[in-house]
């Protein structure tokens, strides 16, 4: 598989499950108004690390939201088995959310776009 595609699937993979965990995040706050956003909890500053020690956490964290979502391509490793990709994906998205005013969130809004 060429890179460009990999990239594209993990990009897609990624955003399927950054969707799930809004809509979690939107369902808590009917719960609980002052929920914290998924984006600022500890799970977020785990795939946010880049270094080698945590990624068995983060491939962890990965399998467990890609579990059950329709048309996902994640079957227990990234396209072209590329952590790095995936995880970058992942820490694009959590940026934009953090700063929606930085290159990360203009990107993401595209992104959504795309897939929507």
């Amino acid at each position: 598989m060429d890179a460009g595609t990999a990239d594209a699937i993990n990009r897609r993979d990624v955003t399927y499950m950054v969707a799930k965990l809004d809509a979690l995040h939107h369902q808590a706050l009917k719960i609980t108004p002052a929920a914290k956003p998924w984006w600022n909890d500890h799970m977020a500053d785990v795939l946010m690390r880049e270094d080698d020690s945590i990624r068995p956490d983060q491939a962890w964290i990965i399998g467990h939201l890609a579990a059950g979502i329709p048309g996902i391509a994640f079957d227990g490793c990234p396209a072209d088995c590329d952590w790095d990709n995936l995880f970058q994906h992942f820490r694009d998205a959590i940026s934009a959310r953090r700063d929606p005013k930085s290159p990360h969130g203009q990107r993401e809004c595209d992104s959504l776009a795309e897939v929507v």
